[in-house]
């Protein structure tokens, strides 16, 4: 499964501890991971979000990283998960070696 990672950036200092961390747990896992952090910086914001619609509509799940609640970006790429019907892989589901994450 091809899982794109979302999450607040702008309002989180720490956002790329979570992402890579995230990142490595879903990997042990047998996921496929996408980390739009890991890709190189745009100029604009609408030029970040336009690239990274581009990579979740070619994922099967997207997977909240943290409190992605005040985020603009992270409520657009939900939206456009639940009208693609991309579904939500949610922390509790995901097993790390035999132990389960529930935050």
């Amino acid at each position: 499964m091809k899982v794109y990672l979302s999450g607040s950036i702008t309002k989180e200092p720490d956002y790329l501890v979570a992402f890579e961390v995230w990142e490595k747990r879903l990997k042990q896992c047998g996921y496929e991971v996408v980390n739009p952090t890991s890709f190189p910086e745009e100029e604009r914001y609408e030029d970040y979000l336009r690239r990274d619609i581009r990579l979740l509509l070619d994922c099967d799940a997207i997977f909240y990283v943290n409190d992605a609640t005040t985020s603009k970006g992270a409520f657009v790429e939900g939206l456009v998960a639940k009208v693609c019907g991309i579904r939500e892989l949610k922390q509790s589901e995901v097993g790390i070696c035999g132990y389960f994450i529930g935050l």
